[in-house]
């Protein structure tokens, strides 16, 4: 009996050892290239390259059955190897291609294939303020734009009186509106406080809202502007009585004229108007009665109101507004209520 079964249970481990050897087989592929997490690609899609005559191992022999699993593998190898290249984290140095591929013909195109990386040194940076949109050519909480004017002063009340304050400079299309003043200044207004500059009354103490040019500047002595300017004198004077021609300009006049009518500028010149800018308030075509109506009305220091101009409380920033206010640039103020 056991004569009978001896050999049948010889053929059984005969089998079960040739099925091990096949599992450990690589075909002379190195373990480290097999991917096995890796959908395998079929050969046709594959793209080949010529593998070195070192790759294949002159001291293997293999059975009929043993070569084809062998093809079966190097093909799956050479899929994971296709599916890596793709993503461009792969690697075309022969090592990791299959002496299988050595009999497919290579395509013309694919000495000059380069893997693609997510990081690739051939794409360019995106700029920030490109990718953040495009720059406002208008300056900050104004409806001024560049191509109007490229210096812009805001003035903006809060309460009361009593305002914030900012300079703005047009740097080009590339870098927009760049903020310039000092900071921690703020702005004063009229003691009857901020209206529409179109209803603006004058003897009424306010200060008119909206956007107006820079005609001029004045004071003790140039504090390097390039605004037109007139140095303060004993018989200087702003004419602010509507009777009159010259009605919202500058005077030069010894004689005693109506202070109450008018305005002697030496009176104020030690600190109040010791630098001072004339803005274009009701300056071209004057009206002199009725809305819209009012003279001299200034940029100039103050720290608690005015009689209807618009001040800074820093002598320091008013100094460094008129050496940067240019006329070529078209300066513009904007007065908010």
């Amino acid at each position: 009996m056991m004569r009978k079964i001896f050999p049948a249970l010889v053929a059984v481990i005969a089998v079960t050892a040739t099925g091990c050897t096949h599992d450990d087989d690589q075909s002379g592929v190195p373990a480290a290239t097999t991917a096995p997490s890796t959908p395998s690609v079929s050969a046709s899609a594959a793209v080949h390259y010529p593998s070195p005559a070192a790759s294949v191992s002159p001291s293997r022999s293999a059975s009929p059955s043993r070569a084809t699993a062998s093809a079966s593998r190097a093909t799956s190898v050479a899929g994971a190897s296709r599916g890596h290249e793709t993503h461009g984290q792969g690697s075309s140095h022969p090592r990791h291609v299959s002496h299988a591929r050595a009999a497919q013909p290579v395509p013309a195109h694919s000495s000059s294939r380069k893997p693609v990386s997510a990081h690739s040194s051939s794409r360019k940076p995106v700029s920030a303020h490109l990718s953040s949109g495009r720059v406002s050519r208008f300056a900050p909480g104004t409806s001024v734009a560049a191509d109007v004017s490229q210096q812009v002063m805001v003035a903006d009340r809060t309460s009361g009186t009593r305002g914030t304050w900012a300079r703005y400079q047009w740097r080009g299309s590339a870098k927009g509106w760049i903020k310039v003043s000092s900071s921690g200044v703020g702005s004063v207004f009229g003691q009857g406080g901020v209206v529409p500059s179109g209803r603006r009354r004058q003897g009424t103490r306010t200060t008119p809202a909206g956007t107006f040019g820079v005609v001029s500047a004045f004071g003790v002595g140039n504090p390097g502007t390039k605004l037109s300017y007139r140095t303060i004198g004993p018989c200087s004077w702003w004419i602010e009585d509507p009777s009159q021609r010259d009605y919202n300009r500058w005077r030069e006049d010894c004689s005693h004229l109506s202070t109450s009518d008018n305005e002697r500028l030496a009176d104020y010149a030690g600190s109040l108007y010791r630098q001072a800018a004339v803005l274009s308030y009701n300056y071209a075509s004057p009206t002199r009665h009725g809305a819209g109506s009012g003279a001299g009305i200034f940029l100039h220091y103050a720290t608690r109101y005015t009689g209807g101009c618009v001040a800074v409380n820093s002598h320091s920033e008013l100094d460094a507004t008129l050496r940067w206010l240019d006329p070529a640039q078209n300066p513009r103020i904007v007065i908010k209520a």
